[in-house]
């Protein structure tokens, strides 16, 4: 359910059409259509359109998330499944829905994907590590010296 009513092209600023462009386009827009970014009513989907109430704070957030998606590190499978195991734990249903799909395109698989949907540790003994830690991190607020040291192997 929508809470803030959604920015259309027709009512945004100059500075939330930067934004709204800088969303869809970019690293996180390539080869995808328009539509996986706007809903029915003209407004981004998920997290995104509460970012056009304040354009300069939300090129911020987006920009930081473009960086930790594209420009981590992190292996695509190891990403996702962080992300899908934040999601599945604050019950975000649109990250995990969106980043489920991304998840499947990254390989992870489907019975990995539905085992973290159920709050569970995937099968693969690499993605279940990710998900030991996260989970860690979330209901202890710090890593522990062996989850950190097994996490790192």
């Amino acid at each position: 359910m929508r809470r803030l009513a959604p920015v259309t092209r027709e009512t945004m600023t100059p500075e939330q059409a930067d934004l709204f462009d800088n969303i869809t386009g970019g690293l996180r827009g390539a080869d995808r259509p328009l539509a996986d970014f706007v809903d029915a009513e003209g407004g981004l989907r998920g997290p995104f359109n509460p970012l056009m109430y304040a354009p300069a704070i939300g090129d911020a957030a987006q920009r930081l998330g473009e960086m930790l998606r594209f420009r981590s590190k992190l292996s695509g499978p190891v990403r996702e499944v962080a992300i899908l195991t934040v999601g599945q734990y604050w019950q975000a249903d649109y990250e995990f829905w969106a980043h489920a799909r991304i998840a499947g395109k990254e390989g992870v698989s489907e019975a990995d994907i539905e085992a973290l949907r159920q709050g569970r540790a995937p099968a693969a003994a690499d993605l279940a590590q990710i998900h030991a830690f996260v989970r860690e991190m979330l209901e202890n607020r710090k890593i522990g010296d062996a989850t950190y040291a097994a996490t790192q192997a």
